[in-house]
C-alpha cells in the first residue's frame, strides 16, 4: 500500500500487525503541523494533537518510508522529532501520465485552453504553475511577482494549473494590477 502522509489515510493499516497486512509505503509530503501554521489554519490544541500523533505513528510503523524531497525530510526530523533510519530512501515526485491528452496532436486538442486567446497559448514567453493553489505552494508570492514579471514584457504570459482550493482566482483581482490580469490564465485543474 502507497499511501501520502496527508490526511493519515493508512493509519488503520498501520495499526495492524505487520504480519497481517500488505507492505505499508508512506510518501512523505508537508506535514499537516507546517500546512496548518502556514495557511493559518484555526486549529485547536486537541485536534493539532491529534494530527501529530496520527502522522508520527504513520512514520513509525511504515515498512518503507519516501520522502519527496531532502526539505520535507528535515521538515518531518524537526517537527516531529524523528530520526531517518534504513526505512528513509529519497524520491522525488514525478509527472503523472495525462492520458486523456495525445502529445501529438497538439495543444489545440487541450479545451481547457479553449477559453484562452490563441496569442497566450502561442506564447514564446510562458511562466507556468501547476500544482493545487495553496498560500503553502507559493501561489501568493507568484502572483505578486506576476506585477513585476508581467509588467516589464508585455509578451510573457503567466499560465496556471491546478485546483483552487482557497479561491486565488478571486484574490488574484486584488493582488495583481489590472494591466497584468489578461494575462494570466487559470487553467484549472
Amino acid at each position: 500500500i502507497d499511501s501520502a502522509l496527508w490526511d493519515s489515510e493508512a493509519l488503520a493499516l498501520a495499526l495492524l500487525p505487520k504480519k497481517d497486512r500488505p507492505v505499508l509505503v508512506i510518501r512523505l509530503v508537508t506535514p499537516f503541523l507546517v500546512a496548518m501554521k502556514v495557511n493559518n489554519w484555526a486549529v485547536s490544541d486537541k485536534e493539532v494533537a491529534l494530527y501529530i500523533t496520527a502522522e508520527r505513528t504513520l512514520i513509525e510503523r511504515a515498512d518503507v518510508v519516501i520522502p519527496i524531497s531532502e526539505s520535507i525530510a528535515m521538515t518531518i526530523e524537526t517537527e516531529y522529532k524523528i530520526r531517518r533510519d534504513k526505512r528513509w530512501r529519497l524520491s522525488h515526485c514525478g509527472i503523472a501520465y495525462w492520458s486523456f491528452f495525445d502529445v501529438n496532436s497538439g495543444y489545440s486538442d487541450l479545451k481547457e485552453l479553449y477559453q484562452t486567446s490563441l496569442k497566450a497559448v502561442q506564447a514564446s514567453k510562458m511562466v507556468l504553475f501547476i500544482g493545487r493553489l495553496e498560500m503553502r505552494k507559493g501561489i501568493d508570492i507568484l502572483l505578486a511577482a506576476a506585477n513585476e514579471f508581467l509588467a516589464v514584457d508585455s509578451d510573457v504570459y503567466l499560465v496556471i494549473a491546478g485546483r483552487d482550493v482557497e479561491g486565488w482566482i478571486e484574490k488574484s483581482k486584488t493582488i495583481c494590477n489590472q494591466d497584468v490580469l489578461d494575462r494570466i490564465i487559470f487553467l484549472g485543474e
